[in-house]
């Protein structure tokens, strides 16, 4: 993913138990490693 791509919306879209959870984490943790002080994360969870 490049980062064009990733200023982008994402959705996850999936039955239960599918493994959107654990693919969520796992996108915002490999994101959070390469942000920096400048950058912003903005997450919405509509549950």
């Amino acid at each position: 993913m490049d980062e064009e791509l990733l200023s982008r919306h994402m959705m996850l879209l999936g039955g239960i138990g599918t493994g959107k959870t654990n693919a969520f984490y796992q996108i915002i943790s490999q994101l959070r490693r390469g942000m920096t002080d400048q950058d912003v994360m903005i997450v919405f969870d509509t549950k």
